[in-house]
């Protein structure tokens, strides 16, 4: 006893060790399908790419073009301001002709007047010439504002704009004036800046302008090419980081695919490629990989050695099962014999005494009534009604007749528990399924009759080469099964049984709670059950099951929550192993 203790306590700490690296194996697992969700290195390196362009376009956007425009503003203020310088040092030359006296004052003012009126610059430059009294001297775009007073000359926000360049002339020599001007073939009237000077010797107010409109074409082309020194930038960034990441991520994935390979090939080793960190990274798997071989070899050991043992338990559980139902079915059926032995005599010999009992009777009557007074003639049919003789004779064979009936269903019940479980039945024999199933019903007939109709839907099948026992074992827990998914609800439970080619088909549906498709994966697995506990081990369709398989057939189920389950036996009629 203690031997066989010491045997199954070897066998829990086994299976504790095998559970141990069967959670850590799924935890792992879990972990790898964690991390494959995980951002790949490329769109990290294009998110780093997206922020330096957008920080760049920021930068470009918000500091650089305020900038670049501000800059631009002055340089356009400097270059009018040298424009307008030349043109003073111009009329200083037609001046200094004048006191060289080459031209009288007029005709070189006049030919001062000329030369400045002819010229331009860029698209729309031009000077004018107006003296301090607010008067145009020479204006070339509006020539017919040459000659007039401006002194309440204003522009299209009200500015007295000819007195505004005296005044600044009068206060500083020379300065910018801000207003609003029409630039040259458009009549709407625009932001301007213009810069001023006094030619001190005539009195004249020397001025040229820039638009507003065309400095704000010039930064729109600015921004043109900035936008395509961008998409440039974008472009050159892209392309460093597909390289950098190609060069990052080949590594990687290889090393990727040389994880996934090694579940099946532990001999595999990763290559040594890419930088230092992958090439550390291979080395690590390569060492991982060596000591996860050793270890698995140990755990394979060890689940051959769990596999054996379970399979020598669940043998050893059905043996003493199967056991225990013979030696109960030979003492029930031996203490049942007996007595009913002895019922079956004498109610044969009843019903035999009966007859002659009856016989007597009539014959009595027949008698005392031929030689009766009429008053004992009536006392004695009187008598005879009352007691209900007549009535008595008449039930006496039908009673004994179900009596019998009775004694050899007992006697039949007991001879199908007896055939269930002989130990004759456990050597491989030919049998038909319909008589094994019949007799398995009888025996499950107390767990069918009080929750389901029982259908016999019985086809034409021939003999197969079975274990009958083995058999008889499988259709009592398909059976059981079948009624305890009924509950107390009353439902239907159908056996149907047909044949295909050269298999043999045996189908157990109830109507009962059905089951769930989670739940129906796990049904055939070893101590799965999902009854309370002690009211089930878990055992019964994986034992099922692989009586089956050993067989040459196949069981499989079908179900729908709510509406109940199919289970199909399919065995072939001449198996090509030992049954």
């Amino acid at each position: 006893m203690s031997r066989k203790n010491n045997k199954f306590d070897g066998l829990n700490d086994l299976y504790l060790v095998i559970q141990f690296l069967t959670v850590r194996e799924v935890h792992l697992e879990q972990i790898s399908k964690h991390h494959k969700r995980g951002v790949p290195i490329f769109l990290h390196l294009m998110g780093i790419s997206l922020v330096m362009v957008i920080v760049v376009v920021c930068g470009i956007y918000f500091y650089l073009s305020p900038m670049f425009e501000s800059e631009l503003l002055k340089s356009e203020k400097r270059h009018s301001q040298e424009l307008v310088q030349s043109v003073h040092s111009l009329v200083n030359e037609y001046y200094q002709r004048f006191q060289n006296k080459e031209f009288d004052e007029r005709e070189a003012q006049s030919r001062a007047l000329k030369r400045i009126s002819i010229m331009r610059y860029g698209s729309s430059g031009y000077f004018w010439v107006n003296d301090m009294d607010a008067k145009m001297l020479m204006h070339p775009i509006q020539t017919e504002l040459n000659g007039k007073d401006l002194s309440t000359f204003k522009d299209a926000k009200g500015k007295l704009l000819v007195m505004e360049f005296v005044r600044v002339c009068k206060m500083n020599g020379s300065g910018y004036v801000d207003y609003w001007w029409p630039e040259p073939g458009v009549n709407n009237p625009v932001e301007k800046t213009s810069y001023v000077r006094i030619f001190a010797p005539w009195n004249w107010v020397i001025g040229s302008g820039l638009y507003k409109t065309a400095m704000q074409r010039s930064l729109d082309q600015l921004r043109k090419e900035m936008l395509i020194g961008i998409l440039g930038l974008i472009v050159l960034l892209v392309t460093i980081n597909m390289i950098i990441a190609v060069r990052i991520a080949r590594p990687l994935n290889r090393l990727s695919e040389f994880s996934v390979k090694l579940k099946d090939d532990l001999s595999l080793r990763a290559p040594l490629e890419g930088s230092l960190e992958t090439r550390q990274l291979a080395m690590a798997l390569n060492n991982t990989a060596e000591q996860l071989a050793v270890t698995l070899v140990s755990r394979d050991r060890l689940d051959a050695a769990l596999n054996s043992l379970t399979d020598m338990q669940m043998q050893i559980l059905q043996s003493e099962k199967m056991a225990s139902i013979g030696q109960l079915a030979a003492g029930v059926a031996h203490e049942i014999n007996n007595p009913m032995g002895f019922i079956n005599s004498n109610l044969a010999t009843l019903k035999k005494y009966n007859g002659r009992t009856a016989e007597f009777i009539d014959y009595l009557s027949e008698k005392i009534l031929y030689k009766a007074s009429a008053e004992t003639t009536r006392q004695v049919g009187e008598t005879r009604r009352l007691l209900k003789i007549d009535r008595i004779l008449e039930d006496l064979p039908n009673l004994i007749k179900e009596s019998i009936e009775g004694a050899e269903r007992v006697k039949s019940i007991v001879q199908d528990l007896k055939s269930f479980s002989r130990v004759d039945q456990a050597e491989c024999a030919l049998v038909n399924l319909n008589e094994a199933l019949d007799t398995t019903i009888n025996i499950a007939w107390n767990e069918i009759k009080y929750v389901a109709t029982l259908n016999r839907e019985f086809g034409d099948l021939p003999q197969i080469k079975c274990y009958p026992q083995q058999l008889n074992q499988v259709f009592l827990n398909l059976l059981v099964n079948a009624a305890h998914a009924i509950g107390e609800n009353q439902g239907i439970i159908t056996v149907r049984t047909w044949s295909e080619q050269e298999d043999v088909l045996v189908s157990v549906a109830d109507s009962g709670c059905g089951i769930p498709d989670d739940i129906k994966q796990r049904i055939f697995e070893p101590f799965f059950t999902t009854k309370e506990v002690g009211k089930g081990t878990g055992l019964g369709l994986s034992i099922s099951y692989d009586i089956i398989r050993k067989h040459g057939g196949d069981i499989t189920v079908e179900s729908e929550v709510g509406r109940g389950t199919t289970f199909i036996v399919r065995l072939p009629i001449n198996p090509a192993v030992g049954a």
